[in-house]
């Protein structure tokens, strides 16, 4: 696995653990074997630096001036790590799959609204293209423990099936 598959460890470095939920690596049984907070998840850890940076992106320049754009990007881009949290905090692999169907949805917002910027010349090729490139890795990481969450989900009803069919 890449980088996207590494949860930070207690002692404050990083390792890949049974759980880990990643960009390229999906694999594990339970992403929540390693994060033992939802400031582990490297999905969140991604969707709250891209809502730092569209602050930053829409504090100064001509993004600032647009304020329909500039107050729906804010919102669109601080929504996803607040779902994602809530998403870790249900614990039912189900429910937190459902919740993080809806932050991605609200990554895909925020996609929309910085090609909307873009288009409008509102920043600078690479401060576009360091935004693009880290929610496209929030996506993929989110979407990855999505995929987990929905295996997980899957595996406990059909165990509970099995298990009601005995005799």
């Amino acid at each position: 696995a890449g980088e996207g598959g590494w949860v930070r460890t207690g002692a404050g470095g990083w390792g890949l653990g049974a759980g880990a939920v990643g960009i390229e690596d999906a694999t594990a049984s339970s992403s929540m074997a390693s994060a033992k907070r939802f400031e582990d998840l490297i999905c969140w850890q991604l969707a709250a630096e891209l809502s730092d940076l569209v602050d930053e992106m829409t504090s100064s320049g001509p993004a600032s001036y647009d304020h329909d754009l500039k107050s729906q990007i804010r919102k669109s881009a601080c929504k996803s790590p607040a779902q994602i949290a809530e998403a870790y905090a249900r614990w039912d692999p189900a429910d937190t799959a459902n919740m993080l169907r809806i932050a991605r949805a609200s990554l895909a917002e925020t996609q929309s609204h910085l090609l909307k910027g873009k288009k409008r010349n509102y920043w600078t090729p690479e401060i576009f293209d360091k935004a693009w490139t880290l929610s496209d890795r929030a996506m993929g990481a989110t979407t990855n423990y999505m995929k987990e969450r929905q295996r997980t989900a899957a595996l406990e009803k059909q165990r509970l099936r099995t298990r009601t069919k005995a005799p």
